[in-house]
């Protein structure tokens, strides 16, 4: 094998690498590259969210999130950023974000968070709704639409109404358009 056959090679790898490395940026930009919607951008505690929804009466959006999780990513670029999801968020919750990058088992352990991402709302520092995995902007709105806002319960926002089967016991995993089900306590 002759000196040109080495330069050849080596040409090659190099621009093999450069190729997977560029694929590989392109594909990390695509799946949000670590820019969280404007709501949780500062990560926001759940602790502070908690006291500033005593103060406004809007219950605690949590969004359980990890950098090496792909769905999440794909959640945040998408869904959480479609500008009705943004403002409806901004303007009927109190944002928080729980990151389990690394590990986050109390919060976890908690609100029993065995997925991720995870959106969680909070009313009182109890869940009253949950979505779990991924969901399309349409059905994360549906959701927000369907049990947030600066109410004092469920019966506050659905008077003279019978509380769904299983009231205060069964939780939202995705919702479907069916009677919403809520969290602990009801609320």
């Amino acid at each position: 094998m002759g000196v040109g056959a080495v330069r050849t090679r080596g040409k090659g790898f190099l621009v093999g690498t450069a190729v997977i490395l560029l694929a590989y940026l392109v594909v990390a930009r695509v799946f949000g590259g670590g820019q969280l919607p404007e709501a949780f951008a500062q990560k926001p505690s759940l602790e502070a969210a908690l006291e500033r929804a005593r103060a406004s009466g809007k219950p605690v959006l949590a969004l359980a999130s990890a950098e090496w999780c792909g769905p999440c990513r794909k959640l945040e670029a998408g869904p959480l950023r479609d500008g009705d999801v943004e403002k409806w968020v901004s303007q009927n919750t109190e944002p928080a974000f729980l990151d389990f990058t690394t590990a986050n088992g109390e919060l976890g352990e908690r609100y029993h968070i065995y997925s991720l991402p995870t959106l969680l709302l909070l009313r009182d520092g109890k869940e009253v709704g949950r979505l779990e995995g991924y969901a399309g902007a349409e059905k994360v709105l549906t959701w927000l639409q369907a049990l947030s806002g600066p109410l004092e319960d469920w019966k506050a926002a659905h008077p003279g109404q019978e509380a769904p089967s299983g009231y205060g016991e069964a939780r939202t995993k995705e919702f479907s358009g069916a009677p919403v089900k809520l969290g602990p306590g009801g609320r």
